[in-house]
């Protein structure tokens, strides 16, 4: 390779990092949307809670039957999966039944073996939520993933738990709760390769939690 398109990549890739250096964090677009949410904007979010399991280390270990491929990096469909499910399963069953209906929906009507590997999973990974997290209620509220070529980056918004009220769980099935609801954002990577998987009622003017 001739020295002069050496220093041209170089200064390429000292461009691309630049770049990257200037884009928001996953945190960052989170807590900026929060603050524009109808749901989120009054909740008070406490950044980085150093006393509380950490919301993505939870979901992606609950999400690690999804995971495909050597490299050991959950896809962004998988995520969002687990977190529907984990969601839909502080439901009463119909509602359970009306989130699995919402997602198979989404897939096309004739290709009957995606809505029968979309329901199968979804009922693994109920019954995953009820025999290894039975205990953590927590509600997540928002969350944001981001990707790059070897690392999937997870951060999170959640309730903190404890007496959430299901009427108010309506409008979370995907990530989403009830106004004025106090939450909390977490993030977590996973490196392809090391794969580092780590809520009852919504009080009124109660906290969120976030966490990097």
């Amino acid at each position: 390779m001739s020295a002069k398109r050496e220093r041209k990549q170089q200064r390429r890739a000292r461009k691309r990092k630049a770049q990257r250096a200037r884009q928001p964090s996953g945190q960052q677009i989170l807590l900026k949307r929060a603050q524009q949410s109808d749901y989120l904007k009054d909740a008070q979010i406490v950044v980085n809670p150093g006393d509380m399991e950490k919301m993505p280390d939870v979901i992606l270990q609950f999400a690690e039957p999804l995971i495909q491929g050597p490299a050991g990096v959950i896809s962004k469909n998988a995520i969002r999966l687990a977190i529907a499910v984990w969601n839909a399963s502080l439901l009463p069953k119909a509602e359970q039944l009306e989130t699995l209906k919402a997602l198979v929906d989404m897939l096309p009507e004739d290709d009957q073996d995606a809505r029968r590997e979309l329901a199968a999973a979804f009922d693994m990974l109920l019954a995953r939520k009820r025999r290894y997290f039975a205990k953590n209620t927590r509600v997540i509220l928002d969350y944001q993933i981001t990707e790059s070529a070897d690392m999937v980056h997870l951060d999170v918004i959640s309730t903190p738990g404890k007496a959430y009220h299901l009427p108010q769980l309506e409008g979370i099935r995907h990530g989403f709760s009830h106004p004025s609801t106090t939450a909390t954002p977490w993030t977590q990577r996973t490196v392809a390769g090391e794969n580092r998987p780590g809520t009852g009622a919504i009080p009124d003017q109660s906290p969120a939690i976030t966490d990097v």
